[in-house]
């Protein structure tokens, strides 16, 4: 074949552009995927952090919200007689309800389950002390003086009763309150009775205070959790994504591969479009596998209701997480494209990512206050806004017209991410394996006229 007829087929070669594309991009990506570290992030990372996740959620839905099981009091006496003296007091105190004079009319709600008591018979005064001290007691009774047996309104109630708790002991001062409160409602039971006896109309407890706590529908548990969740399927595609930047860009040119791709008969465009995909095929992949754990997760443990309340984890929300989150990784892939094409070494690379990575956090922790709303504003900012509106969407409050602002804001961003990319990678001295500097991007070096060379 002639030089003529080389020269013609060149122009012809290129009507296949969208081919050429995607077999670079299909190499870029099985480069990357070979590499360990990129598995690491892509598979392990998500199969052990969710777990975790989810055990760390559920204790601290149990410690937040309570077992539900009622606790266990251990009381000792010092004879049988105090027993059934206390037995009286006790009994005396279940026939009195909020309604009937009670000093706090808790709802059942705020009392919480019934405590179990289990009731110990020490040998002397010292033994029941002994006890205290042993923790195998939470609370120990003297009676000075004895009850009458039975009670009744008609005789005379006095009595000085000696209780007896380890003050370093959070059980210990939970029973000491629980008995304060039994006894408090067994007199007034027995004056009342008293009162009635004596055809006096005053009740023994002129003032009753009725606690009723209400549920914050607008701020629970839920809220700062439903942030937590998309900051941290956000950083996982954020680091699925760091590994074959590196490597797809200062990592050839450390390995000194890049030259060759570079001399090759391909645009400078084509081979950072090709790198560019593969970096955000990488990132959501990464992203797919978490989105897949953290749904298995929640479903084992079925933490979905309390996490994202009655509306759960549908298949519907998991699509616009990660519609979402495609879109973050558009942007954040020409960014670090652009970052690393700076650098000649894969440790220079990651000297570049640091400062970005932290940087990238604290839009993130703003995200997961509760104060934080998505507004016009906020709808503009990079990361926060993918944020906001991810926990919107987790906690089905989403705005519209504020979503078409954060979708747009952030396909801005990515093209303009793509475009200061595209414009380092075409201004780096690759073929003398020289270092990129922070301003070189303003000057686009000339590609090589194909045909002159043939």
């Amino acid at each position: 074949m002639t030089a003529e007829k080389i020269i013609a087929a060149v122009p012809a070669a290129r009507g296949g552009g969208w081919r050429r594309l995607l077999r670079l991009a299909r190499k870029e990506l099985r480069e990357s995927l070979r590499d360990r570290r990129t598995i690491l992030t892509l598979v392990l990372m998500p199969v052990l952090l969710y777990p975790l996740l989810g055990v760390s959620f559920r204790l601290f839905f149990l410690s937040q919200l309570g077992t539900g099981a009622a606790p266990e009091y251990r009381i000792g006496t010092c004879s049988e007689r105090e027993y059934r003296e206390l037995e009286q007091l006790l009994a005396l105190s279940q026939k009195h309800s909020p309604d009937s004079g009670s000093a706090s009319g808790a709802t059942p709600a705020a009392r919480g389950p019934e405590p179990k008591m289990i009731f110990l018979q020490a040998d002397n005064p010292e033994a029941l002390e002994n006890g205290l001290h042993t923790a195998n007691l939470h609370l120990g009774i003297r009676f000075h003086q004895h009850l009458p047996t039975p009670i009744r309104p008609d005789r005379d109630l006095a009595a000085d009763v000696d209780l007896l708790y380890l003050d370093g002991s959070p059980v210990s001062r939970e029973a000491l309150r629980y008995l304060e409160k039994r006894f408090s409602a067994a007199n007034a039971h027995f004056l009342g009775d008293r009162l009635r006896l004596l055809d006096v109309s005053q009740r023994p407890v002129p003032v009753r205070i009725h606690i009723l706590p209400l549920a914050d529908v607008e701020q629970k548990f839920a809220v700062s959790l439903t942030a937590v969740v998309p900051l941290v399927l956000i950083l996982m595609t954020i680091t699925g994504a760091v590994y074959p930047a590196i490597d797809l860009t200062a990592g050839e040119r450390e390995r000194g591969t890049l030259e060759v791709l570079v001399a090759a008969p391909v645009p400078r465009l084509s081979l950072l479009a090709a790198k560019y995909l593969a970096v955000l095929s990488v990132a959501m992949l990464t992203a797919l596998v978490n989105l897949g754990m953290m749904t298995v997760t929640l479903e084992i443990s079925g933490l979905g209701p309390q996490l994202f309340g009655e509306r759960g984890l549908s298949p519907l929300l998991i699509l616009e997480i990660f519609a979402l989150l495609l879109l973050f990784a558009a942007f954040f892939a020409a960014i670090l494209l652009a970052l690393t094409s700076f650098a000649r070494s894969f440790k220079e690379a990651q000297a570049y990512l640091i400062p970005l990575m932290l940087l990238s956090l604290l839009p993130g922790v703003l995200g997961v206050m509760p104060g934080m709303n998505l507004s016009l504003p906020l709808a503009l900012v990079p990361l926060l806004n993918i944020v906001l509106l991810g926990r919107d969407l987790f906690a089905g409050k989403e705005d519209a017209l504020l979503a078409a602002v954060v979708v747009l804001a952030n396909l801005a961003y990515a093209g303009l991410a793509i475009c200061v990319a595209a414009r380092v990678f075409g201004a780096e001295a690759v073929l003398y394996r020289e270092p990129g500097t922070w301003w070189s991007w303003r000057r686009r070096q000339p590609e090589a006229n194909r045909q002159e060379l043939l």
